[in-house]
């Protein structure tokens, strides 16, 4: 149910269909897989078994011949995949722990929480298959309970409060599952926001000051843009813009993989934002080919940015590549679709920087509270100051979109 985004993203990243990439993991055919998605399919134990071992043994034989892993790494590696170690599947933990640096290491507190709430997915999606009314109130109950146990301030008792009491209200399965709409997008913020924190402390050796770096590769408008309220009118320069009014997820995680890339050469933050040209020089990729897949007339998939990441990072004396930054990849993907088209034209952008930002504060605290530490090197401002940048845009957000949106829902 709610931890379905996970299979949308998968395809998304690999730039396939899981049809596709199902049947060449497992050695059965493409349409077999399709017709399982589309009829369902409820495996016996053998089947599951037979599964597994061919799955296993595919993708033991890919991280050995194209991630240079051992035969024994790789599947020491596959067998702390959470669905292998807890005997369950558990998507959306399988996903973070698929794309986190060093396979999970850094990211504990993420996984447990992904595991819990996949769990509850489970529960819920088998509570819907059965239409049990009552059943599926209670689960939603229980996971709003879950929720509210990281929430300690007064207002968010409230909002609970005032979910709850629609939820007993709900006479049917569909009203039920849409008055829980801001509790599916709660608990993905809740659980993302916390990978976001880990990733943040984790991935910089508790060097950087503590950010919600998963914003950073939202959509938004260009910085450049400004908006008069009393006119509705936008302006560049003094003049109308006839392009360039947004940046897309794709652009702004590339402006994050230029600022680590000079950073890897240069030993040092760049004073300033890195150009294409610079990137496509030491990319080895044509200026165009970047354009392209920075305002998403061309997809970017996860194969290419690691043909770019080889490229551009150096590796070290011991011949060691940086970790590939995934999570921050995996999330322009999640975000991209916040910024609505139609017939190739932008029509609106969707906000959800505060619900997202709350719960990044929430898990911050939590965490710093239990010893995570950060450390005090700041972000550079061209990165971070478009968040400010931002809110005078959010009346328009507001009225161009059929309601304010705080939810990464529109993804799917």
């Amino acid at each position: 149910m709610f931890n379905h985004f996970a299979f949308l993203i998968f395809e998304r990243l690999n730039g396939r269909k899981l049809a596709v990439s199902f049947g060449e993991l497992s050695g059965t055919s493409e349409r077999t897989w399709r017709t399982r998605f589309k009829h369902g399919w409820v495996p016996t134990e053998e089947d599951r078994r037979n599964l597994g071992e061919r799955t296993n043994a595919a993708l033991t034989k890919k991280m050995v011949d194209i991630g240079g892993w051992s035969s024994d790494e790789a599947s020491a590696i596959l067998a702390e995949y959470p669905s292998v170690r807890k005997g369950k599947f558990l998507p959306t933990a399988d996903l973070i722990y698929s794309l986190s640096p060093h396979h999970g290491k850094y990211c504990q507190e993420t996984l447990a929480l992904a595991e819990h709430f996949d769990r509850d997915c489970a529960a819920l999606s088998d509570a819907v298959i059965s239409q049990d009314t009552d059943l599926v109130r209670n689960v939603l109950i229980t996971m709003l309970d879950w929720l509210q146990s990281f929430c300690l301030e007064e207002v968010d008792v409230d909002d609970a409060r005032m979910l709850r009491a629609q939820l007993e209200l709900g006479s049917d399965v569909n009203a039920l599952l849409e008055t829980a709409k801001p509790l599916n997008d709660a608990l993905l913020f809740h659980v993302l926001s916390c990978w976001d924190v880990e990733f943040c402390a984790g991935y910089f050796g508790n060097t950087m000051q503590a950010y919600p770096l998963f914003q950073l590769v939202m959509p938004r408008f260009d910085p450049s843009i400004n908006f008069d309220h009393e006119t509705g009118r936008f302006s560049k320069n003094g003049q109308q813009p006839r392009k360039g009014l947004f940046n897309t997820a794709t652009s702004r995680l590339f402006d994050f993989l230029f600022v680590l890339a000079a950073w890897r050469r240069d030993r040092r933050l760049p004073e300033n934002m890195p150009r294409v040209k610079d990137f496509a020089a030491w990319s080895g990729e044509s200026e165009a080919r970047l354009v392209s897949w920075r305002d998403e007339t061309t997809r970017f998939t996860i194969r290419q940015l690691e043909c770019l990441w080889t490229t551009v990072i150096k590796p070290d004396s011991n011949g060691i590549y940086l970790s590939i930054p995934f999570p921050m990849f995996f999330c322009s993907h999640l975000w991209s679709p916040l910024l609505t088209r139609e017939k190739g034209r932008t029509t609106a952008l969707l906000d959800c920087t505060d619900s997202y930002g709350g719960w990044w504060k929430r898990n911050r605290d939590r965490l710093v509270t239990k010893g995570l530490q950060f450390g005090v090197q700041a972000w550079p401002s061209y990165l971070t100051s478009q968040e400010a940048e931002g809110k005078s845009f959010a009346s328009f957000c507001a009225s161009q979109s059929a309601g304010r949106s705080s939810s990464p829902r529109d993804c799917q």
